[in-house]
């Protein structure tokens, strides 16, 4: 449990508010909105727990190596009912996630300490601030639980990406005013066009180095993927997955060529001289397409 708590519930409440719910709780002074959020955090860790010790429970480890557990009324799981047990206790324990973040969204007043938790770090913005705006980007099944998870891609993706499209000091300021919330009309339409480049080069980045579930309502990310059935939910070495990753980037490269497009058109304003004065600029000021387009 405690290991189910430290990989999914930490990073989840961050280390002030997993600090303060532990102290109310063990100081039994705890508020009804704080007795709701741990009934939120344990519908997390009963299925997770119970997801990562799985492995072990049909076994049973000595001298002699591994044994499986029979008995004479009982038999182990056949292999299809063990990754129908995984499936449904991630699929639980995904789903649970989510509905913790949307709780602490919701009732964020009631929980200042989760200000400083990683979801509201403003130092892991990078043109993308959550869930919310990664749902509007993509068809992204549970965006607040995915965020975590791409947050450490996405400086990457911003150097690599982003950066040479627009110039490193434009980029700062224009990352801030999305932290800050003050964009004017114009950064509002350039966001419209960098948020889903980000949110599509992270999809891309993610059906590399992360796993990907599909079904018909759009896809998600998922810890374990290993063993399940054949029934359209791949993993990184399906073809599929390769033909996803091909149009996140071509779709984001698109974006960013129209928000060059959208700066080079606007480039006498005030507000993009920092673009105009960066090597991202061409100097003949006309619009550098992108090698997919």
């Amino acid at each position: 449990i405690e290991t189910a708590e430290e990989k999914y519930i930490l990073p989840i409440l961050g280390n002030d508010l997993y600090d303060a719910l532990q102290t109310a709780y063990d100081d039994n002074s705890m508020s009804d909105r704080q007795k709701s959020l741990l009934k939120k955090c344990r519908a997390v860790i009963a299925p997770m727990a119970y997801l990562n010790d799985l492995p072990l429970l049909q076994t049973n480890l000595s001298d002699n190596g591994i044994r499986v557990n029979e008995t004479e009324n009982t038999r182990s799981a056949f292999k299809w009912e063990y990754n129908e047990a995984k499936e449904a206790l991630s699929a639980s324990g995904y789903s649970a996630m989510e509905m913790l973040i949307v709780f602490l969204k919701t009732y964020r007043a009631d929980f200042p300490e989760w200000a400083t938790a990683p979801y509201n770090d403003p130092e892991l913005v990078y043109l993308i601030r959550g869930g919310d705006d990664l749902r509007k980007a993509v068809a992204l099944q549970q965006p607040h639980r995915c965020y975590l998870i791409l947050q450490p891609l996405l400086p990457m993706l911003a150097e690599m990406y982003i950066k040479p499209a627009i110039g490193d000091a434009y980029f700062a300021v224009f990352n801030q005013q999305i932290i800050d919330g003050t964009l004017s009309d114009d950064g509002k339409i350039l966001a419209g066009l960098l948020q889903p480049a980000m949110a599509r080069l992270a999809m891309m980045q993610a059906a590399t180095e992360l796993s990907l579930r599909f079904s018909g309502n759009g896809f998600t990310i998922v810890d374990v993927l290993q063993d399940l059935p054949e029934d359209g939910r791949k993993d990184a070495g399906d073809s599929r997955l390769e033909r996803f990753r091909q149009e996140m980037e071509r779709t984001a490269n698109t974006y960013i060529d129209k928000a060059i497009t959208f700066l080079i058109k606007n480039v006498d304003k005030p507000e993009f001289e920092l673009y105009k004065n960066s090597e991202a600029y061409p100097a003949d000021g006309q619009r550098l397409m992108s090698s997919d387009n």
